[in-house]
């Protein structure tokens, strides 16, 4: 499942200042209809309780995560950036290996069949992550 892209320029008026950051209303609901699929967008919030998409990535800026709660959206955010260290490295081996197979990605079954696995992993994480910073 590939993540959305928020593209800000998309957004901008003649007179903003063009500095990537999300610091107007028209930015920030943009921003959060990233995370809703087009056919969500187009129905009411109350049609649409739960976003389609855990990550957005922001072009020039990096990626947002979210939650149901803090401890699931920086576990969110820290897999997040360490698949994305494990993806980009699988590329370039397979680059380099000039084998041209290409990178298999988790298929739909399977990232469907880990959710709830991956969901339950998080408290955990978070109890060891928050004991290291004290």
């Amino acid at each position: 499942e590939k993540a959305p892209v928020f593209e800000i320029t998309d957004y901008y008026t003649p007179n903003d200042t063009q500095n990537l950051l999300v610091n107007e209303l028209r930015f920030g609901q943009a921003f959060a209809n990233s995370f809703l699929t087009p056919a969500h967008n187009a129905s009411s919030a109350a049609d649409a309780p739960e976003p389609d998409h855990n990550v957005v990535l922001q072009r020039g800026h990096g990626f947002s995560t979210i939650g149901t709660s803090i401890p699931q959206a920086v576990y969110r955010a820290v897999y997040t950036a360490w698949n994305a260290d494990v993806q980009a490295s699988a590329i370039a081996i397979n680059d380099a290996a000039g084998q041209n197979r290409g990178v298999r990605y988790i298929a739909q079954q399977e990232l469907a069949d880990t959710r709830d696995l991956d969901d339950g992993a998080y408290p955990r994480q978070w109890i060891l992550w928050a004991a290291q910073v004290g």
